[in-house]
């Protein structure tokens, strides 16, 4: 079950029965439920029992969000709007492996692959109260991600033992759904090549925080503090060259060269 609010703000384009330039605004809100389904197998385990190899498998399923709200032209309510959005149907696989598994080291390899079904995603007409559509047209098509990472950690360094350190390593390739009828400027999307990395440092019983905060909480409760780590990562997204031509709206049509980069600090506590 989910809740959804959606908005969107843009100029009139050519051809709309609006002045070129006129601010037109359209809102709703709307809540729609689905399914989800999942499986988790380890046929390998350490001494220990700890996984040495897993392989899971996640289903959501299709969802129709329908959106009731408003239509404002240059900020006054020209009529009320309602329309629908597809959350499309979701098919996730995943292998992990661990070549090594001990008490000092860890090293970890996976492959996940997503498929998503956005062809279910046709269009997106706003069906206004005086009758009147604002037609918008989607033709989404079905997509597929593959993932592939790896992480190499390190367990008890120091003389208390009380830090792990690991590092990361991934690739994966995407496929856009988004066809030229659709292709927004703002956000070039295309297939994409992503190259990530990142380094994770995580501090448990015996260690301070950058020298300042006890890691875990001396007395063992529900709610008490069992570690604190923190994890820096970067990321660069390769966008494969596209060429538009076939957008209603000419002035989109054109060739999209996008390359984007992203870095990450995330700070966490285990209770």
């Amino acid at each position: 079950l989910g809740e959804g609010q959606a908005e969107r703000q843009f100029l009139a384009p050519p051809g709309s029965g609006f002045s070129p330039g006129t601010a037109l605004e359209l809102n709703g809100s709307g809540t729609t439920a689905g399914l989800n389904a999942s499986f988790l197998y380890t046929p390998w385990r350490t001494e220990n029992g700890k996984p040495r190899l897993s392989v899971a498998g996640i289903w959501r399923s299709q969802a129709v969000l329908p959106l009731n709200g408003e239509f404002r032209a240059n900020g006054a309510l020209g009529a009320n709007a309602s329309t629908s959005i597809r959350l499309p149907e979701v098919w996730t696989g995943g292998v992990a492996f661990w070549p090594i598994r001990n008490q000092e080291r860890e090293w970890k390899l996976e492959v996940d692959v997503d498929y998503v079904r956005w062809q279910s995603i046709r269009s997106t007409d706003v069906h206004l109260s005086n009758t009147a559509t604002l037609p918008s047209p989607q033709q989404w098509k079905n997509a597929m991600t593959v993932n592939v990472g790896t992480e190499y950690k390190w367990l008890g360094l120091t003389d208390n033992q009380a830090w792990d350190v690991a590092f990361r390593t991934g690739y994966s390739r995407s496929q856009t759904p988004v066809s030229d009828l659709n292709f927004d400027p703002a956000f070039a999307d295309n297939d994409v090549n992503v190259v990530s990395a990142g380094v994770g440092f995580l501090c448990h019983d015996g260690g301070r925080f950058f020298g300042l905060i006890s890691c875990a909480a001396a007395e063992k409760g529900f709610f008490s503090k069992r570690s604190m780590g923190m994890d820096l990562s970067y990321q660069a997204f390769l966008f494969d060259t596209r060429t538009v031509t076939g957008s209603p709206n000419p002035t989109v049509n054109g060739t999209y060269r996008t390359t984007n980069y992203a870095g990450g600090l995330t700070l966490r506590v285990q209770f």
